[in-house]
């Protein structure tokens, strides 16, 4: 019977490997929460300047009319369709920044608490 017990992890035993890997992944989790986080900032910071990008690229575009018609209309619909494409996957990957954040930061409360038992 004793060399069942021994087979057998003790629950402490189990409670301590489920602390030690809550706490690595703990870490993990808090580095890439800092790894998203001065990414979101970083995207922040640029939204101006690509703001200032997709608003002026339709009126520089209007040079294309110097050339001629279909120049000038064809550089006008490539600079609308891209400016457009810009602003929504600038402001759809800081929308995806937020929740990712909003997750991780929920996983690491989770990941406390299993720790901390």
């Amino acid at each position: 019977m004793s060399g069942d017990h021994d087979e057998l992890s003790s629950p402490a035993s189990s409670a301590r490997s489920q602390s030690a890997t809550a706490s690595s992944q703990l870490a993990r989790y808090e580095g890439w929460i800092l790894e998203v986080a001065r990414r979101r900032d970083e995207l922040r910071r640029d939204r101006t300047l690509y703001s200032r990008l997709f608003v002026g690229l339709p009126v520089i575009s209007l040079i294309g009319f110097a050339w001629g018609v279909g120049v000038g209309v064809g550089a006008m619909i490539t600079a609308a369709l891209a400016s457009a494409f810009g602003f929504y996957t600038v402001l759809f990957r800081l929308s995806e920044y937020r929740r990712e954040l909003e997750m991780l930061r929920n996983d690491v409360i989770r990941l406390r608490k299993q720790r901390d038992g």
